[in-house]
Formats: C-alpha cells, sequence, structure tokens
C-alpha cells in the first residue's frame, strides 16, 4: 500500500517498506529542468537517474527486512536502511555496484537496439546511461566509486587515513571536471549540465552529504 504526505518544505511517500522525502526545491529545479530543456535529453537522464537509484535500492532490499529511508534534497540524496546500522563489506559493496550496474546493462541494451532499428531516442538513452554510469564510477567521495573506493581502503588501513586519501583524490578529478564543464558550456550553446554536477559534488564535500 502506498501512502503520500505532503509538509511545507517535502513530499512524503512511503510504500513496501520504503519511505521516499523529496523537498520542493528539488522538484522545482527539476521541473525547471524539464521546461528550458530543448529536447529529451533532461527526461531521459532523469528517467536514467532513477533507474540508477533503483538499483541501489533493490539490492539493499534484498539484503533487509527493515523499513529503507530515502532522502531527496536539492544537493543531496541520501538512502538509510535501518536494519544495517553497522557497514558490512560484501554487502555495502554490492549496493554501492548496484547503481552503475544498472546504468551500463541498460546502455548495452539500448544501443543494441539501436544498431538494430536506427532510433536516436535509443542511441541517446544508451549515451546518458553509460555517461551516468562511467560519471558514478569516478573515484570522488560523492559517487559511488568514491564509496566503493573508501570501503576497499577501509579494510586495509585505518578510517581516517582512507578519508584523507579519498578528500585528496575527491578535488584531482574535480578540478579537470570544471575545467571540462566550461569548456563545454562554452562550446555547446550553454549546456550547463557538467557544470551543475561539479556544483553539486564541490557542495556535497563541503558540507559532509553522502550519497
Amino acid at each position: 500500500m502506498r501512502k503520500v504526505y505532503h509538509t511545507r518544505s517535502m513530499m512524503k511517500i512511503s510504500t513496501h517498506g520504503i519511505n521516499i522525502c523529496i523537498s520542493y526545491p528539488f522538484v522545482a529545479l527539476l521541473c525547471f529542468s524539464v521546461i528550458v530543456s530543448k529536447n529529451m535529453i533532461t527526461v531521459i537522464a532523469v528517467l536514467s537517474a532513477i533507474m540508477h537509484e533503483i538499483g541501489h535500492i533493490a539490492v539493499m532490499k534484498k539484503f533487509s527486512s527493515e523499513v529503507i529511508n530515502v532522502n531527496v534534497g536539492l544537493f543531496e540524496l541520501s538512502i538509510h536502511d535501518e536494519s544495517r546500522p553497522i557497514s558490512e563489506y560484501n554487502k555495502d559493496l554490492a549496493v554501492n555496484c548496484a547503481g552503475p550496474v544498472v546504468n551500463i546493462i541498460l546502455w548495452v541494451l539500448f544501443y543494441i537496439l539501436y544498431k538494430f532499428t536506427f532510433w536516436s531516442t535509443a542511441y541517446s538513452v544508451a549515451m546518458v546511461n553509460i555517461s551516468l554510469g562511467i560519471f558514478n564510477l569516478l573515484p570522488i567521495e560523492t559517487t559511488d566509486g568514491g564509496q566503493i573506493l573508501k570501503i576497499i581502503l577501509s579494510k586495509k588501513i585505518s578510517v581516517t587515513t582512507a578519508d584523507t586519501i579519498m578528500t585528496v583524490l575527491s578535488f584531482i578529478f574535480i578540478i579537470p571536471i570544471s575545467i571540462a564543464g566550461f569548456y563545454v558550456l562554452i562550446n555547446s550553446q550553454y549546456n550547463y549540465t557538467m557544470l551543475f554536477a561539479v556544483l553539486y559534488f564541490v557542495t556535497a564535500l563541503v558540507f559532509g552529504f553522502k550519497k
């Protein structure tokens, strides 16, 4: 059974042991992006991102019988399993790998579809998903790749040292991404997508948001 609640700051949806809280500023930004988009790329990107998160939640739900809380804010997306307050190496790796794996599977399926049908939308879906998959595998602390690397490092060295390494790596990778973002912005008629991603990464690192 699904229940929907509204408060002044967010919308809450409860279904099948999953509580989803979505902030209205995020909804407003999403609507604005869809409206100003000149093609279907924004819609495809949003749907691909949703499939990415469903991958995380599905694997998390497989390992849990308790309530899973999903919080979606303007610069934050967190998924918390009440039954697992303590990290478990293999399960944490599986959960963090699930999102990019979903995007890679969608890339393969839609690229094959494009090869057989030459349907341009299928090509767009494939390219968005492989981009999203690769982007999320970057060793930046707030991405799946960053969390995967941090889990592996924490198994071999102290958590404090792992945190330091991840912070340094995060800023090392953010710098070239920022430069690429400005290049794309200037040369593609104001495509702000990559710069928005950089803004998210920097904000998340400064304020300590976790994916």
